[in-house]
């Protein structure tokens, strides 16, 4: 009997020491949850962490909609996302120990400008004067120049304007292509306005980022 209160003792105080010692805690502080943000300004991502067991936060990872959208290496933990996009964005951050241990924050979700939570599709067009997050892509010696415009040759306030050189074999030697969340039960509708001087052939496709990179592509 006495052996057996010796115990319960031991495992008590082991108990004690698990919540006392050795807490890690992250949350975003800044966007605010459901806030609105003006679209086309800086905003400055800032995730506060908490380490009462005097653990060793080696790095803090930032994600939006489950994508990695940056790493930080040491306090303050914060990063400035240039010229933000009209959109409903989704945001989680996750701190990483010396030891490899892995600390997950409750999700953030807030919108930029007027649009509605089914707004997946959040950075269609060029409205903040920039390409990103679109990326241009040239394959097996294409030669090609992407540059945003503003000068009302069509009714949006800006544009991209591609400049071929060499437009390769194929037609996916030249891409302007991005990620984006997608959600199943859906309907999405992809449309898009362009002109050139001569005859082009364009495809548009989606595809999965990862095995088994099923893809669905029309061509015009």
């Amino acid at each position: 009997m006495r052996l057996m209160a010796t115990t319960f003792i031991v495992l008590l105080l082991a108990a004690l020491s698990a919540t006392l010692y050795g807490e890690i805690a992250i949350k975003i502080t800044n966007p605010e949850d459901a806030s609105t943000i003006v679209p086309c300004t800086d905003l400055t991502i800032t995730a506060e962490v908490t380490a009462t067991g005097g653990e060793v936060i080696q790095y803090v990872y930032l994600y939006n909609h489950g994508r990695t959208l940056r790493r930080l290496r040491a306090a303050p933990w914060e990063y400035e996302w240039k010229t933000i996009k009209k959109g409903v964005y989704e945001l989680t951050a996750m701190a990483e120990t010396a030891d490899g241990t892995q600390v997950w924050s409750d999700a953030v979700r807030f919108k930029v400008g007027s649009v509605s939570n089914g707004e997946l599709l959040y950075s269609g067009g060029f409205d903040c004067g920039v390409l990103t997050p679109w990326t241009g892509q040239l394959n097996e010696g294409a030669v090609a120049i992407f540059s945003v415009y503003d000068d009302g040759y069509f009714d949006d306030p800006y544009y991209l304007y591609v400049e071929i050189e060499n437009g390769g074999t194929d037609t996916w030697h030249i891409q302007l292509n991005q990620q984006c969340p997608t959600d199943s039960g859906h309907v999405y509708t992809i449309s898009f306005l362009a002109d050139s001087e001569n005859p082009k052939s364009i495809v548009v496709g989606m595809q999965e980022s990862q095995d088994p990179w099923a893809s669905q592509l029309w061509q015009t």
